[in-house]
């Protein structure tokens, strides 16, 4: 009697976990975002590289990086749900800023909300002013230099 019991109990136990967990999983449904990385100018930044960052659950994607074309111009297959967007091009002077602890003045970080099967369309990321860097020399204590460096 305890065996079919504990077996019986078992079984809703199994049951209960595996039909929680088909509730859990949900489809993940995609729209578009499409729109330019421009620089503080407001000119189209090309080759710019627009980052999105996204709390969608379940999706394979929660941060992404997509190259802009050669106008600055950039199209992206989402999740649905909120998306924050940067954008940044190192080779220009306009640095990766996910970690900064300070806004660029001119700097624009748009959010949109992905709804899926449509495209939000228009979306301007603004990089804004080049970031100031440094160029330096190192030498040793009898002046001879060791090669110069660059701080970004």
């Amino acid at each position: 009697m305890r065996v079919c019991l504990l077996a019986v109990l078992l079984g809703m136990a199994v049951t209960a976990c595996f039909g929680q967990a088909s509730q859990v999983t949900q489809e993940v449904k995609w729209g578009m975002v499409e729109g330019v990385v421009v620089d503080a100018d407001g000119k189209p930044l090309p080759g710019a590289t627009v980052t999105s960052y996204t709390d969608a659950r379940g999706a394979t994607r929660d941060v992404t990086q997509y190259q802009a074309n050669g106008n600055g111009e950039f199209s992206l297959h989402l999740p649905e749900g909120k998306v924050w967007l940067s954008a940044h091009k190192n080779s220009e002077g306009y640095p990766y800023a996910f970690f900064a602890f300070y806004l660029t003045p001119g700097q624009e970080f748009p959010t949109i909300q992905v709804k899926p099967g449509e495209t939000t369309k228009g979306v301007v990321v603004r990089v804004g002013v080049k970031a100031a860097h440094l160029n330096y020399e190192v030498v040793d204590e009898d002046g001879k230099g060791g090669g110069s460096a660059f701080a970004g």
